[in-house]
């Protein structure tokens, strides 16, 4: 199935979607949840692709999608004046005990809901979320996405973690994978192995969001922006993010 690319860092040309063990099973998992109406989960470190699943199963989902973040220091009212405000355009005033009944009406129809940045959210916020979607007055699939940590904050939560269904697990890429996988992002990369092992033990780490950001500069300093990148190349690309690899 051809699935349209999201946009890359920077508007990276040239680039492919790069189909990653955990970006197959988090699509897989996200798009059932979206059929079955469940609650799932995204998390893992920064960089390492959360967001672009995201942004890649989007537009799959057949349904109209919400996309929200927290603002600092979320409470149960300001989550709900968020939903409120974004999917009928107003907040109603009152307390939030008079608030539910207008968002279960506006939760009625078929969606996706995602927050970002779910590990802001304190119990309270994530079982007010809970109660909302086990109300028989609402039909939405949650899709709860957070950074490094997140899931010490979500699964602690016993009747939450019971309601997360396959979750989604990122983590790095190991150098092996790296060898396998960076040449199919980008055709600079189609190159020894030993060069993708100096950028990845220097300044990517296995995190795509690094490899991305380093992809982008060799694009843009280099005289042809798709040929393999050479290990002479390396040490002036690392330089230009800030790292010296001779340890000086």
């Amino acid at each position: 199935m051809k699935i349209a690319d999201p946009p890359h860092f920077l508007g990276l040309r040239g680039a492919a979607l790069l189909r990653t063990p955990f970006w197959v099973l988090g699509r897989e998992g996200l798009l059932d949840a979206v059929r079955c109406q469940a609650i799932t989960a995204v998390t893992g470190p920064p960089g390492t692709g959360k967001t672009f699943l995201l942004d890649s199963v989007q537009p799959e989902c057949g349904i109209p999608v919400t996309r929200l973040e927290p603002h600092d220091g979320p409470t149960m009212l300001s989550i709900t004046d968020q939903l409120l405000e974004t999917l009928t355009g107003e907040i109603p005033p009152g307390t939030r005990h008079r608030k539910v009944r207008p968002l279960l009406d506006a939760l009625r129809a078929p969606r996706v809901v995602m927050f970002d940045e779910a590990q802001r959210m304190n119990r309270g916020c994530l079982d007010h979320l809970r109660s909302l979607h086990d109300s028989p007055d609402t039909n939405f699939s949650l899709v709860l996405a957070g950074g490094e940590g997140s899931w010490a904050v979500l699964g602690k939560e016993p009747q939450l973690r019971r309601r997360i269904w396959r979750p989604t697990f990122f983590k790095p890429l190991s150098p092996e994978e790296i060898r396998v996988l960076l040449p199919r992002f980008h055709p600079i990369w189609d190159t020894d192995p030993h060069v993708l092992d100096l950028v990845d033990s220097h300044f990517s780490h296995g995190v795509l969001g690094n490899w991305a950001a380093i992809t982008a500069t060799a694009t843009m300093c280099r005289p042809d922006p798709t040929t393999p990148v050479i290990a002479d190349e390396v040490p002036g690309l690392l330089l230009r993010h800030g790292i010296d690899p001779t340890g000086r």
